[in-house]
């Protein structure tokens, strides 16, 4: 009787272990490579309250999954926006996004903080990638509106900027 007890409770753990060593044997070949990278653009944008142009320089830096040649995800810890005219610098907080190769396609969320007063507000843009030089990609992103957090919003039209990611290992 204890034999057959003994079997009863050795063949479930070794199924159990079985199916563990299968499961973690799929999720090293379906895992993506996760490496730190640098994202730096500069570009114009329009202030129709003043009816200029300003210059906008985005500098961010995080964590990335995938292949540079093929998808990347894009989690943005942390970086800098920086506006002329006496706009100033502003933090970006988070991030996320997406870079697809094939499709010459990447898309940036990022949340930028109020230095002085004003709210959180969310950058959307997207835009295409060209030439991969070694491991730095040349992008342009784009959005047609964005505000500043500042006390009373300022908002650019029609934001073109132009830059590289690269990977940071």
């Amino acid at each position: 009787m204890k034999s057959r007890s003994a079997v009863y409770i050795i063949i479930p753990i070794l199924i159990a272990s079985a199916l563990a060593a299968s499961y973690m044997g799929y999720a090293t070949v379906f895992a993506k490579p996760a490496h730190g990278f640098t994202l730096s653009v500069s570009g114009t944008a329009y202030d129709p309250a003043k009816h200029l142009y300003v210059y906008v320089a985005l500098s961010v830096t995080g964590e990335a999954e995938g292949k540079l040649r093929t998808e990347i995800d894009l989690y943005v810890k942390g970086g800098d926006v920086s506006v002329d005219h006496n706009y100033g610098t502003f933090s970006v907080s988070r991030g996320s996004g997406e870079l697809v190769s094939s499709c010459h396609f990447i898309t940036l969320y990022i949340w930028l903080t109020p230095k002085y007063g004003g709210k959180v507000t969310l950058w959307c843009m997207y835009g295409k990638t060209r030439t991969l030089s070694g491991q730095t990609l040349d992008i342009s992103l784009y959005a047609s509106h964005v505000i500043l957090p500042m006390t009373d919003c300022p908002r650019f039209d029609k934001v073109s900027l132009d830059g590289t990611i690269t990977p940071v290992y």
